[in-house]
């Protein structure tokens, strides 16, 4: 055998490794002139990076090769063994499906019994998650474990794992049917190690001519084994990023150290006095062994294959001494710096390490967006490309990542950037739609469910929704109550009672109904025709029911059982029943079809279900990476990946949280990997630690860190990851006290807060936060302009103010500014879709009936004569036996009230007229027989309901010549009084002044909150004297406390809950002031004085 060629280049930079790379290729040309470099690495973006590093060094990077680890060692064995591909490769889709077939046909035997009870669970469901995991972990076998895997071929009488083994003897049988002993890697490696594949069988042509491995910082023992016997016919460089020109392998934390004098202590029987720091080993820096334990080991293990070692690229850090490079030339020099034991501090506080504690991921991508605007203005010579922002999970952030840096496209603050390791599912359009249809076939088919799909871009495209149809599509889903189901045999599959009321089934009966029948008419099906149809809608109700019979032709393949490659043809069929024409998405239907292919082979004889032929193609959606999006020109957002130690000037780490970094090495119970633990085993664990290590090694100029710290509706606080954790800690012992509270800010939760547009070191560069803070300026200023201020800028009120726009105003004056002025729409659940059938009538269903009831007797019309069965296919009686009782208890409640306005005719004027310089128009109604109003409510008399009565008792007695004085407010509420207000005499300036308070609520929010401010006021009439100081004192402290009590978050229901609209305009801060109780008195103690008790049998008196 000849002497191995294999060499060790070491650096503490990567672009020195980069340089050494081309002085190899360069030194020792390559035998052929069309000769490949060939290169390894194991991600596409520092393969890229390479490229781009080659180019500018030799001139053009043509000629050579980065496979990544797969391919490469695939080519390797095949020059070993030349049917490796045949007879080696180890192909997971394939053995997913064969192992899915072996475990059906499983024997009821002892070994087998866990497996058997565990996959019968759930309908079978657990089934396709078993194979899964299993296919993965012999694939993990047969590089960490190869022994094992010859031991269980080789000895099946001898086998530890029994059950493993059989399924694995089984499995291989049905692979490699073509062979008895497979020439797997595993089979490979054990002949190589024991000298039983002869050089005269070897096909060194199919080897690349020279390799080099870069970027890497961990291999398998395995891989290093075949790189060593590579290193016999070929030579082989290994590039290796190291933090020091020093050995550090042997460097131990201070953990570490205590566990291996507690066990010294054990065996020798002595007791532990010292500190173990002190006698067993050095600590050095406790950074490098607290983030590096995968790299000390992968160095030892290449320090074993005792290789030609080449450090000459190490360089001292950079003199000029940052706090970045400080931390760096620790690591380097691997000593500890510590204050308190006399070591000099780090440098000034200068901004090149900082810490942000944010609420929320939005918050993190604007704070980010606000670090590298600064970081470009500071350094003109600063080039986009050179910021690199990673997280965790990239795709997480994708969305606020456009939503923030796509808004300034087209202006000055623009800045390039692209996305890197994009999930093809979550690829906006096809691949996206796709995996979105695929994992809704195993939901419940929920209303949101299906409207989601149903505006995701690739449906809307299919099926030509515009923004109109999607509109009418979620109010026809509204109107005829869809929750879930697509019928009542789908309900039951889930458990749900078993009905065709409230599913798809109904609406697309009635929509074909509405569309071909007359109102109220019976379908065939027993549904009555829906005829809220818009005319020129009936092609977009067809559209969304040919939508629908798509998504449930799919569904009901769903429990059937079928062979792969007919799940193969039927999948492949709905992506050509999904093709469209847009030129951009033609290469993802390709791409989804290739991924059909790869998932579902060409298989006759294994069977899957339609729940698990969705299920492995979903995956396959959601794990299928593509290579582009790295280093295009401009800021690079990735993921967080072990070997990806790219160098930039600026690197901004997002999602630093302590449940998402470093990720748990979590592992089966039985996966032998647990089960024994050995050096060179792979822990994603200490791959994100070993990462986080080499970022910092990375990193040029400026370090920034961000992580969700602060919840986003609380004062609780979260900790960060803990390899943050750690470095902030040997930061904070090695500066000066005011220097380390500089590095770590807490961001506000809302981007537009007044602190960002200070001058100082946490201001904002966006436009569009300053034009929403200018929005809420008047917000600085507690004490809004009076009526009487010349300098008031004019209201922006309508030139006609309706009356019913000045009541809802009064109903809620927070939210009318928020949403009218600021422009404000908070999604609530209340805005939600229903996904849920409610057994009982809930307060809703009950608004919705009395509102009918009260229009049909404000219209004189009798409730008598409302239909049954329209009232129950219209969604406002419960499901089932309890439609007909609620209906009869709902009549009676309002017959009642029927009796007084079934006898009353009334008569209804629209009236305008002025108050001062604006219009006041409305509609005004009274009683020809007495003169007197009649107001009907559905609900509880509550003080928005009272205040919008008061507003339009006014209007009527400020306007209306037929009007005698009083008004009556019924409710049809069954636990409630009704109400009268008497005549007011000066009822027009009443008016004004709330008029005026309009206005001012149309320039800033206005203090008054109905319910808590109708407390106040009663507070304050409670004292003997109103005028006092006490009284006012009392009104206060009363507000205050039900306002804390609102801001509060409970379980338990409050007499008022604070808003998403008081939030914005008052914060959760607020404390009312006397402006806040001067409203509630001054318009609430009119109100209390004109409203008094009403006798409905008063009534049927005068009726009669």
């Amino acid at each position: 055998m000849p002497d191995p060629q294999l060499t060790l280049h070491t650096s503490n930079r990567v672009e020195n490794l980069a340089k050494r790379l081309v002085e190899v290729s360069r030194r020792e040309p390559l035998s052929r002139l069309l000769s490949q470099e060939t290169v390894m690495t194991l991600n596409p973006g520092i393969a890229r990076w390479l490229q781009f590093q080659i180019a500018q060094q030799a001139g053009v990077s043509f000629g050579w090769d980065f496979p990544l680890p797969g391919k490469l060692f695939s080519r390797v064995l095949s020059g070993f063994e030349p049917y490796f591909d045949s007879s080696g490769a180890f192909p997971e889709d394939l053995a997913r499906w064969h192992l899915l077939e072996i475990l059906q046909q499983l024997e009821d035997q002892p070994r087998f019994r866990d497996i058997l009870r565990y996959c019968s669970a759930d309908q079978g469901a657990r089934r396709y998650s078993f194979a899964n995991q299993m296919v993965r972990m012999y694939d993990e076998y047969l590089v960490y474990r190869p022994e094992e895997i010859i031991s269980w071929e080789d000895k099946p009488d001898e086998s530890r794992f029994d059950w493993q083994a059989e399924l694995w003897r089984r499995l291989i049988r049905r692979l490699y049917p073509k062979t008895a002993q497979p020439r797997h890697i595993a089979r490979l490696w054990s002949d190589l190690r024991h000298g039983r594949i002869l050089e005269l069988a070897c096909e060194p042509a199919r080897w690349p001519e020279r390799l080099m491995v870069f970027g890497v910082s961990s291999l398998a023992p395995l891989y290093l084994d075949l790189l060593h016997q590579l290193s016999q016919y070929r030579p082989v460089h290994i590039f290796l990023l190291q933090p020091s020109d020093l050995y550090w392998a042997d460097l131990k934390t201070r953990k570490q150290m205590g566990k291996i004098a507690r066990q010294a202590a054990r065996k020798s029987g002595r007791k532990l006095t010292n500190d173990p720091e002190d006698w067993l080993y050095e600590t050095g820096n406790p950074l490098l062994p607290g983030f590096g334990k995968q790299g000390q080991m992968f160095l030892d293990q290449l320090i074993d294959k005792n290789p030609l070692q080449d450090d000459s690229g190490f360089v001292p850090p950079a003199e000029i001494q940052s706090q970045l490079a400080c931390l760096q030339t620790d690591l380097f020099a691997i000593q500890d710096r510590d204050v308190e034991k006399g070591s000099a501090p780090f440098p000034s506080y200068d901004g090149t390490i900082q810490l942000h504690s944010c609420s929320s991921r939005r918050r993190e991508i604007e704070t980010i967006w606000d670090l590298i605007v600064k970081r470009l203005d500071d350094d003109a010579q600063l080039k986009t490309s050179d910021i690199l922002v990673m997280a965790p999970d990239i795709q997480v952030y994708r969305s606020h990542i456009e939503a923030v840096f796509k808004s300034k496209r087209g202006t000055d603050l623009e800045i390039p950037y692209s996305i890197a390791d994009n999930i093809a599912g979550r690829r906006p359009g096809v691949m996206s739609g796709l995996l979105a249809i695929l994992q809704s076939v195993s939901s419940r088919a929920s209303s949101a469910d299906v409207m989601s799909l149903v505006e995701s871009p690739l449906l809307r495209e299919v099926f030509q929704f515009s923004d109109r149809d999607l509109e009418s599509i979620e109010f026809w889903i509204r109107e005829l109550g869809i929750t879930w189901g697509w019928d009542s045999q789908h309900r039951s599959q889930h458990d749900g009672f078993a009905t065709d009321r409230n599913t798809w089934k109904e609406m697309r009966s009635r929509l074909i109904a509405g569309a071909f029948f007359a109102d109220d008419t019976k379908s065939p099906s027993g549904f009555l025709a829906f005829s809220e149809i818009e005319s020129g809608l009936a092609d977009t109700a067809g559209r969304f029911v040919e939508c629908l019979e798509l998504l449930k032709d799919l569904r009901r393949n769903y429990s059937q059982t079928q062979s792969i490659r007919s799940w193969q043809d039927l999948f492949a069929g709905l992506i050509d029943r999904l093709q469209c024409d847009r030129e951009e998405w033609q290469r993802d239907y390709q791409k989804a079809k290739e991924l059909v292919v790869e998932t579902l082979p060409d298989l006759d004889n294994a069977f899957a279900t339609g729940a698990e032929a969705c299920r492995a193609l979903a995956d396959k959606f959601d794990s299928s990476v593509s290579s582009g999006g790295y280093l295009n020109g401009g800021v690079t957002f990735c993921s967080l990946k072990p070997m990806r130690a790219i160098p930039a000037d600026t690197v901004c780490l997002v999602g630093m949280n302590r449940l998402d970094f470093p990720r748990a090495n979590r592992r089966p119970h039985f996966d032998l990997l647990a089960k024994e633990a050995r050096i060179g085993d792979r822990n994603t664990r200490d791959e994100d630690r070993q990462f986080f290590l080499e970022t910092i090694l990375s990193v040029r100029s400026h370090l920034f860190l961000t992580y969700q710290g602060i919840a986003s509706n609380s004062d609780s606080e979260k900790a960060p990851s803990t390899v943050v954790e750690e470095l902030m800690a040997y930061l904070e012992k090695g500066m000066d006290p005011a220097d380390y509270q500089k590095i770590t800010s807490i961001q506000r939760r809302q981007s537009f807060d007044a602190s960002y547009f200070e001058a100082d070191e946490t201001q904002t560069y966006d436009p569009d936060r300053a034009a929403l803070r200018n929005r809420f300026a008047s917000l600085l200023n507690k004490a809004a302009p009076l009526k009487s201020d010349p300098e008031r800028e004019e209201s922006p009120v309508d030139e006609v103010l309706e009356v019913s726009t000045l009541a809802q105003f009064f109903a809620d004056p927070l939210k009318a500014f928020a949403s009218t002025v600021a422009q404000l729409k908070f999604i609530t659940s209340s805005d939600a879709l229903s996904e849920a059938d409610e057994l009982l009538p809930d307060g809703l269903d009950r608004y919705k009936l009395r509102t009918l009831l009260a229009e049909r007797l404000k219209l004189g019309e009798s409730i008598s004569e409302i239909d049954f069965e329209a009232l129950a296919q219209s969604k406002t009686l419960p499901v089932g036996y309890l439609a007909q009782p609620t209906f009869a208890a709902e009549i009676e409640n309002a017959s009642e009230v029927a009796e007084i306005a079934g006898t009353s005719e009334m008569e209804t004027r629209f009236i305008e007229s002025r108050i001062g310089d604006i219009a006041v128009a409305g509609e005004s109604t009274v009683r020809l027989m007495d003169g007197n109003a009649l107001q009907i409510s559905v609900g509880e008399l509550k003080a928005k309901r009272v205040i919008y009565a008061w507003i339009q008792h006014l209007f009527t007695s400020a306007f209306d010549t037929r009007f005698s004085g009083e008004t009556y407010l019924l409710t049809l509420h069954d636990k409630q009084k009704h109400l009268r207000f008497k005549k007011v005499e000066n009822a027009r300036e009443l008016l004004a002044e709330l008029v005026d308070l309009y206005r001012q609520g149309m320039q800033g929010p206005l203090p008054f909150i109905p319910e808590i401010s109708e407390a106040a006021a009663k507070e304050w009439n409670k004292s003997s004297n109103s005028e006092s100081e006490e009284a006012f004192a009392e009104a206060l402290d009363k507000a205050n406390t039900l306002i804390q009590d609102a801001v509060t978050p409970s379980e338990f229901s409050k007499r008022y809950t604070w808003s998403p609209y008081d939030r914005a305009c008052l914060g959760d801060d607020y404390l009312p002031d006397e402006r806040f109780v001067d409203h509630a008195v001054s318009i609430w103690s009119k109100v209390h004085a004109a409203v008094g008790s009403l006798d409905i049998n008063e009534l049927k008196g005068a009726a009669e």
